[in-house]
């Protein structure tokens, strides 16, 4: 090829470059929000990193360096640019920038660290409803998410629908919220039931939850019946343990998190209807005293049998108030280091415990050690840290 039809070629591909940066398949997805997600304990599920596609408009052969970046596209097709690598790392494009031939393309590309069972629901998120804020914390407990994905994705029979979520009856927090299949609405937002007897009425009928997704509201017939969606009797069913329905969410809030002080003792501790066309189950748990709902609902699956909640109980157990856990009674004040103040507070009773903090960030040295017996413990002091 000749050097002067490369003097007039390298002007028009930087031209067309620079031009549509967030267009093609490796551009920012529309249906991805644009800000840096986190679960409550901070850690990023979702971000919006800069990447770099690589096209090469020198003369063949390919010189040595760029190589291994033909072996992994298979060929060159075509003719110049060529584009032999996509999504690279800034490092990765670095490599390669001083290199006689080598353009390079940048472009914004949403990276999903959290994996598949946070992607629906991150993709679901309307933007209207996110923080102007650089980033965005979500009450979402990521090892809760993923167990309660892999128990409904062993349970969808690949027909009809599958929906479950967790949420915090005192403070109406979503720990986990999960759909199949993927692209189709949650029951748990827009599937209708029929009201229990034994379900209040309370914050049902007409209202919806306040979660930051499209839900519908209640419906009541003449002839007296209520149909809601299992969020919204998830809410009644927590007024009528707690004295009160929370505001469901899951955009994490300022406020400090709240336990239920149960007013009455629950003669049910799960509320089941199943036409044989789709069922529903809200279970309260610990059913000794409850601090969770965990709601299931279903068309044309099988409800999941109790043996399968295991995995999702035992990732649930860590977010107890300390003695209320089955798998930590007797082991004595717990290990708080590496926790947010936020994670740390919800590990620690609300009552008898006098607790100072110092500093920002995460807990990076704690008073007492961790393990001290709880019948010496009458005060804590974290010690906290921004790692930026």
């Amino acid at each position: 090829m000749k050097k002067w039809f490369l003097l007039i070629l390298a002007p028009l591909i930087m031209i067309g470059l620079l031009l549509s940066p967030l267009m093609g398949s490796g551009g920012l997805e529309q249906a991805w929000p644009r800000k840096e997600i986190r679960d409550r304990e901070g850690r990023i599920l979702f971000k919006i990193e800069k990447r770099y596609r690589l096209y090469y408009l020198g003369e063949l052969p390919l010189p040595e360096a760029l190589r291994p970046l033909l072996r992994q596209r298979g060929s060159l097709n075509g003719s110049p640019p060529y584009l032999l690598a996509e999504n690279l790392s800034g490092e990765e494009a670095r490599r390669y920038a001083d290199m006689a031939g080598v353009v390079l393309e940048d472009y914004l590309a949403p990276q999903l660290i959290a994996g598949p069972s946070f992607a629906s629901l991150l993709r679901a998120l309307p933007r209207d409803n996110l923080s102007r804020r650089g980033q965005v914390q979500l009450t979402l407990a990521w090892e809760i998410q993923d167990s309660l994905y892999r128990l409904l994705r062993n349970a969808f029979e690949g027909s009809g629908r599958i929906s479950a979520g967790v949420v915090d009856l005192a403070s109406g927090e979503v720990y986990a919220l999960v759909s199949f299949p993927e692209n189709e609405p949650s029951l748990l937002l827009e599937g209708l039931y029929p009201l229990g007897k034994d379900l209040p009425r309370s914050g049902v009928f007409g209202e919806k939850t306040g979660i930051e997704l499209p839900e519908s509201p209640g419906v009541y017939w003449p002839s007296g019946e209520i149909l809601a969606t299992p969020l919204q009797m998830a809410r009644a069913l927590a007024h009528q343990l707690c004295g009160w329905a929370p505001r469901i969410h899951l955009i994490k809030k300022t406020s400090l998190p709240t336990l239920c002080r149960p007013q009455r003792k629950m003669a049910k501790k799960s509320y089941i209807y199943n036409n044989g066309r789709s069922w529903l189950r809200l279970s309260l748990w610990p059913e000794e005293n409850p601090r969770f709902v965990l709601i299931l609902a279903g068309e044309s699956t099988r409800i999941p049998p109790k043996k399968a909640y295991a995995g999702l109980f035992q990732a649930l157990a860590r977010w107890l108030p300390e003695g209320d856990r089955p798998m930590d009674r007797g082991k004595g004040f717990p290990d708080l280091r590496g926790l947010t103040l936020r994670a740390a507070l919800e590990r620690l009773p609300r009552e008898g415990l006098r607790i100072e903090f110092e500093g920002v960030g995460r807990v990076v040295k704690q008073w007492p050690l961790p393990g001290t017996p709880w019948k010496k413990v009458k005060s804590c002091k974290l010690y906290l840290r921004d790692a930026t």
